[in-house]
């Protein structure tokens, strides 16, 4: 195996690491939810981290980069399972505001002490100079990943007959 592909399967494995479990464990504690469900939380709760106030669907849905229609699809649905809530914003009282429920914004900031940390345990021992060129690095890779043209993407497996 080439050293490109050691490095590759290297990274694979970093989601699972970074989660804190085996891969299984997390698929049961998110498998009620669909992967861009999962998406709108996480910006949800980057858009509203720091603040109580909502925003509003049309920002969600360009932060997720799809139709207001269908980010207002995936709101109602949370919405019905009591894990967002829509509510009329205080500046303006016929706009209506996306917002976590306050057990969802609990979970969130949990979590986010938890990998703020393990950020913090994994350069305890490192210099500035060794983190700052560990996140240019990693900024690097975002940037070449996201930049990469259609062509370049992973081709898509076969796609088996029924029954044979």
């Amino acid at each position: 195996m080439g050293r490109e592909l050691a490095l590759w399967e290297k990274l694979s494995v970093l989601p699972r690491n970074i989660r804190g479990g085996d891969l299984r464990d997390v698929k049961v504690r998110f498998a009620r939810f669909s992967l861009n469900q999962l998406m709108l939380l996480n910006s949800l709760y980057s858009l509203t981290r720091d603040s109580d106030s909502g925003v509003p669907l049309k920002t969600l849905a360009a932060g997720l980069e799809v139709t207001p229609a269908t980010a207002s699809e995936m709101v109602d649905t949370l919405v019905r399972r009591g894990i967002l809530e829509r509510r009329h914003s205080e500046v303006d009282r016929r706009a209506v505001e996306i917002t976590l429920n306050r057990k969802w914004r609990e979970f969130f900031r949990a979590n986010e002490s938890v990998y703020t940390r393990r950020v913090e345990a994994f350069f305890a021992n490192r210099t500035p100079e060794e983190r700052r060129q560990f996140e240019r690095t990693v900024d690097d890779l975002n940037r070449f990943l996201s930049e990469l043209p259609p062509e370049e993407a992973l081709i898509e497996a076969p796609v088996e007959a029924a029954g044979k």
